[in-house]
């Protein structure tokens, strides 16, 4: 196994609310976004100081790979428009890719079509649950009982895989240290891959946070990367902060589980932004390393009755402020 990159990436670009039904929704009191378990970001509620408005707006977005092979074969993974059309086979699979074999995991759709999502308000009480000694896994979250963390006992990924899943994956604090995750015995799930708290007590949660694995072993051909994509989402609600609370934050942690040298290895990120019901105008700018969008006479756009002209923010409306 060869392990290529870990990236953050960070999205302030107002992005489009429910064109398309995706699911699951992520959300604080700010934002609204959802996506599918295999990463395609796509749908935001942008509300307007807490109330029920919000902008009309749509940014579907995805990660994208390329490359050559030694024979300098180009190879590339990444799609654009995700479908729903059973006989349309988008890039991405769900899942992880296994670490003995590099292949995807048999029907991995049954256990890892899923996105986890954990709010503060449960991770807090399943914390003071913990200290208070927990009686019933009942009374613990769903995500938080199967988070698919390396040997968690609670999460099965079926007998034809072994049942248990013995390699790294989602990111969790090892509350006893055995490299294991288990909720008996204290272990936290964790927003983002390489966080480091010293104690338990010290662990905290943003006010939401979602994770979700996917590969690109679709097709199982020479022109797959055997890339194996987590991905985390998450969201902030800060008092007096209204720049972070209106910032979505994805992290991908990315993994090379091919057997063959690749050159000229290239990552980008794909994002078709579309601002208000009008067409609009894209900008760069380079030393904050950010794209953003905006429209050149947004006091002129209205939908979904919502004028433009009350948004009160800077970022992705006019092209000089950020």
């Amino acid at each position: 196994m060869k392990s290529i990159l870990l990236i953050s990436l960070t999205s302030i670009s107002l992005v489009g609310y429910g064109q398309f039904g995706f699911d699951p929704i992520v959300t604080n009191q700010f934002r609204e976004v959802s996506f599918t378990p295999t990463g395609h970001i796509f749908e935001d509620h942008f509300f307007l100081d807490e109330s029920e408005e919000f902008t009309n707006q749509i940014s579907p977005s995805n990660i994208w790979f390329s490359g050559f092979d030694p024979d300098n074969g180009y190879i590339h993974s990444g799609e654009t428009f995700y479908s729903f059309n059973p006989n349309f086979n988008n890039e991405f699979i769900s899942g992880p890719i296994l670490n003995d074999t590099g292949l995807a995991l048999k029907d991995a759709s049954n256990y890892f079509e899923r996105v986890w999502i954990i709010s503060a308000e449960d991770f807090n009480a399943f914390k003071e649950n913990i200290e208070n000694g927990i009686s019933s896994l009942q009374e613990i979250p769903k995500d938080i009982l199967e988070w698919p963390a390396r040997n968690n006992p609670h999460f099965s990924i079926g007998v034809e895989n072994g049942n248990i899943l013995n390699q790294e994956l989602a990111p969790f604090f090892d509350n006893n240290g055995d490299g294991n995750y288990n909720v008996l015995d204290g272990d936290l799930p964790l927003f983002k891959a390489d966080l480091s708290f010293n104690s338990f007590n010290e662990v905290y949660s943003p006010e939401v946070f979602a994770f979700s694995v996917y590969n690109d072993t679709r097709f199982e051909s020479s022109d797959d990367f055997k890339m194996e994509i987590r991905q985390s989402v998450y969201m902030f609600s800060c008092a007096e902060q209204k720049d972070l609370n209106n910032t979505v934050f994805t992290n991908f942690s990315i993994q090379y589980k091919g057997d063959k040298t690749i050159d000229d290895f290239k990552l980008a990120f794909w994002e078709d932004s579309d601002v208000g019901c009008n067409s609009h105008s894209m900008g760069f700018n380079k030393a904050l390393n950010s794209n953003y969008s905006y429209l050149e006479n947004y006091k002129l756009s209205t939908c979904n009755n919502f004028s433009s002209d009350d948004l009160d923010i800077n970022y992705g409306v006019t092209k000089n402020t950020i």
